[in-house]
C-alpha cells in the first residue's frame, strides 16, 4: 500500500510541475507519464482522468484542514491566539514557500471556468475550510481569548476571504506585508 501511495503523489508532484511548466492543457498524459516513469494505463489505476489528477494537485496545494486541532487543544487564551497567529503565518509561508505555485493556481482559476468538476471542487474545499475556522472560531469564543457574542459563522468566512485575497496578493507579487496584515486582524478580533 506504501507504494500505491508513493506513486500516486509521484503523478500529483509530476502534473503539478508540468501544469506549471506548460499549462494544464498541454501537460498530456504522455508527459506525465514519461516524468513518472509508467504507462498510461498504470495512471488509471490511481486516477480515474486527468481531471482527477488536476484535483488533487488542487488538494496538496492547500494547508489541510486539520490544522486546526493544535489550537482547538490549547486551554487558555494567551496560548490560542499564540496558536491563531502561527497557522495563519504558516498559511501565509506556503504562499510565498513556491514559485510554481503561482503559476499553478492560476492555471486552476482558469481551468475552474472551464471544469465544472473543478469549479464545484474549489467551493468544497472553501467550505471545509471554513467549517474549519468555524471550529477555531468556536473555541476561541469559548476560552474568552475572542468576543462571546462574536458571530463566528461570519467571522470564519471573513478568515476565508482574507487568506484566498491574501494567496493573491502574494501571487500578483504585491509587495504586501501579509504576516503584518494578519497579526493585525487576529490582535483587532481578540480581546485586549
Amino acid at each position: 500500500m506504501a507504494a500505491d501511495n508513493a506513486t500516486r503523489q509521484k503523478i500529483i508532484d509530476a502534473m503539478y510541475h508540468l501544469i506549471a511548466e506548460y499549462g494544464y492543457d498541454k501537460a498530456s498524459l504522455s508527459k506525465l507519464c514519461d516524468a513518472v516513469g509508467i504507462t498510461k494505463p498504470s495512471i488509471y489505476y490511481y486516477f480515474q482522468s486527468k481531471e482527477d489528477i488536476l484535483l488533487a494537485v488542487h488538494d496538496a496545494m492547500h494547508i489541510p484542514t486539520e490544522s486546526d486541532d493544535g489550537l482547538c487543544a490549547t486551554t487558555d487564551a494567551v496560548s490560542y491566539r499564540a496558536q491563531l497567529i502561527a497557522l495563519g503565518q504558516r498559511s501565509i509561508a506556503s504562499f510565498h514557500d513556491d514559485v510554481e505555485r503561482h503559476r499553478v493556481m492560476a492555471e486552476i482559476d482558469l481551468q475552474s471556468t472551464r471544469i465544472p468538476a473543478l469549479a464545484a471542487h474549489r467551493a468544497s474545499v472553501a467550505q471545509k475550510t471554513s467549517r474549519s475556522y468555524q471550529n477555531v472560531l468556536a473555541h476561541g469564543v469559548k476560552l474568552g481569548a475572542l468576543p462571546a457574542d462574536l458571530d463566528v459563522e461570519t467571522a470564519s468566512q471573513f478568515l476565508y476571504v482574507i487568506m484566498a485575497g491574501m494567496s493573491q496578493t502574494v501571487t500578483n507579487k504585491d509587495h504586501l506585508d501579509e504576516t503584518a496584515i494578519w497579526n493585525w486582524l487576529v490582535n483587532a478580533l481578540l480581546l485586549p
